[in-house]
């Protein structure tokens, strides 16, 4: 420990209070008349800088950084491996909660996946049930499209409609089916014409 006016003469300062101000900007105790060993090595470094025009806080950091650079005490030591624990502990967590993150994202995208699958399962599988059930049902057998097509065959059956005719009737109904009068769809399916020779089918059947 040592008295501010001895430090003052040791450095030839003109005042005691250029000692406080270094101390202020420092975050010591400006107020006393002595100052502890650690804090006059500080002022004494400072107090280079100051001379050099700086003010009292740039003159206090650059004579801490000074004093670091230079030898670095147990307790600097210490704080320094502290901190960098304390560094390593945060990069250790943020990259756990980026892993666990990452795999809820992944177990969210499985699950929607799933839940897509076993919705399109019983989608399809409750279109085929309702088809089944409605073929022979009122709504489908007692349609318009269906009654009419119903008819054609009956009457193309019966040989009450010609193959023209039932070629003309047949495109009516592909066309509001949206098959847009393709009758061709039909090709190879359709009887042959009730006029024809029996040598004539005999070659077409052969």
């Amino acid at each position: 420990m040592i008295s501010k006016k001895q430090l003052k003469s040791e450095l030839q300062l003109p005042t005691v209070a250029v000692i406080g101000e270094i101390l202020k900007a420092a975050g010591r105790n400006p107020q006393g008349q002595t100052v502890e060993d650690a804090d006059a090595e500080l002022v004494r470094v400072a107090v280079t800088f100051w001379r050099k025009g700086h003010s009292y806080a740039e003159s206090v950091r650059q004579a801490k950084a000074q004093k670091s650079d230079a030898q670095p005490s147990d307790d600097s030591t210490q704080t320094s491996t502290n901190g960098n624990g304390a560094l390593t502990l945060q990069r250790k967590v943020q990259t756990q909660q980026a892993k666990l993150a990452l795999e809820k994202r992944q177990t969210n995208r499985q699950a929607t996946v799933t839940r897509a699958t076993t919705d399109a399962v019983e989608n399809e599988t409750l279109y085929w049930l309702a088809l089944a059930a409605a073929e022979a049902s009122p709504q489908v057998q007692e349609s318009e499209p269906v009654t009419q097509a119903r008819d054609l065959y009956f009457s193309l059956r019966s040989g009450q409609l010609s193959q023209d005719e039932a070629v003309n009737q047949m495109g009516d109904q592909l066309e509001s089916l949206g098959f847009f009068g393709d009758e061709n769809l039909l090709e190879g399916f359709l009887p042959m014409e009730a006029s024809l020779t029996d040598t004539e089918l005999t070659e077409a059947t052969n």
